[in-house]
């Protein structure tokens, strides 16, 4: 699967402000873990998949984040993650940010 884009992920927010009325997500971050495999799935507002990263395992317990393409693409910076928004009927800005199990 490609990295999502800026455009996409604040498509994702507004949709998450929309029908969540969660202003400023843009994924949730769940994992299956079985005995030797794990699979992280990364679903925006209409649980439609973003990312999947698939095949550490299963007992690298908290560490499979850490090894994911995702996380290092956060670390890198070179996710395209939208800009601080202020949050609807308010003035306070922040991040977007990601859900997680």
């Amino acid at each position: 699967m490609p990295s999502p884009t800026d455009e996409i992920f604040t498509e994702i927010s507004k949709d998450y402000s929309i029908r969540w009325n969660f202003p400023n997500c843009i994924e949730s971050i769940d994992a299956s873990t079985s005995e030797s495999i794990v699979l992280r799935a990364v679903v925006g507002a209409n649980l439609k998949f973003v990312t999947v990263d698939v095949g550490a395992c299963g007992k690298q317990s908290d560490g499979v984040f850490r090894n994911s393409a995702l996380y290092q693409s956060l670390e890198a910076r070179s996710l395209e993650v939208p800009e601080d928004t202020v949050l609807p009927h308010s003035e306070i800005t922040l991040p977007h940010i990601f859900v997680g199990d």
